[in-house]
């Protein structure tokens, strides 16, 4: 897994973050916990039963349609696969610009310019080549490192509005949590089909995963790719 989607990570659009394959330690954890619980079935097989369900119900309501209902189908797995081959092959070139811009990092350090090597990662490509090219001598460098990461810091811990509307991108209030017939009602989006009964789990990150017990649902202010593995 490592060889072949090594080059990716849990927050891989930032390139501060570690790939995978330079630190694999959340990845284990799930491993770890795959080992321990098993698994039901085949995750690929139990996908491609319930498509086949599904394809068989849909034709028996709609046999006019069913042709065009597939080809539609068809044409909309293409485009999501087309998507995700796009945003993989930009998240590959960060990898190797991760190993250039340490290794800069790392003759920093030896000029006595930065304290760890890892703090050229909050240098942007300009700053770096006009080291490179002796336009910059590279004083206050570690300076400029830590007054960007603490902007950074800063703006992570910002709270944002769910829902962003309007031409001025106002932020909109967006109650989770309602009153209801005594009790609260949490609401969100659902993103698999049906009803169930069980003990909510908020994950915030996958690193988190370890944390999500077997039948519990998973809650999580967003995800993206990064998170496939916790799936």
């Amino acid at each position: 897994f490592l060889d072949e989607f090594g080059y990716r990570a849990a927050d891989e659009i930032d390139a501060t973050k570690p790939r995978w394959i330079e630190d694999p330690q959340s990845l284990l954890r799930m491993v770890r916990e795959m080992a321990v619980r098993g698994f039901p079935s085949d995750p690929r097989t139990a996908a491609r039963q319930r498509r086949e369900e599904n394809e068989r119900e849909i034709r028996s309501r709609k046999r006019l349609l069913w042709p065009l209902i597939q080809w539609m189908a068809k044409g909309l797995r293409r485009g999501y696969a087309i998507r995700e081959l796009g945003k993989s092959a930009l998240v590959a070139a960060i990898l190797p610009t991760r190993h250039i811009v340490l290794e800069l990092g790392r003759r920093m350090v030896e000029s006595k310019l930065l304290d760890r090597q890892e703090q050229a990662l909050d240098l942007t490509g300009r700053d770096l080549s006009d080291w490179l090219d002796g336009i910059w001598d590279g004083r206050g460098a570690r300076e400029l490192c830590e007054d960007r990461r603490y902007r950074q810091d800063t703006w992570r811990r910002e709270e944002i509005g769910d829902v962003i509307s309007g031409e001025e991108g106002t932020p909109v209030p967006l109650s989770l949590l309602e009153p209801h017939s005594a009790t609260w009602l949490w609401r969100g989006i659902a993103v698999s089909p049906g009803q169930v009964t069980a003990i909510a789990r908020v994950i915030r990150s996958p690193e988190e995963g370890s944390e999500f017990g077997e039948g519990e649902i998973l809650v999580a202010p967003n995800t993206h790719p990064g998170w496939t593995p916790l799936f």
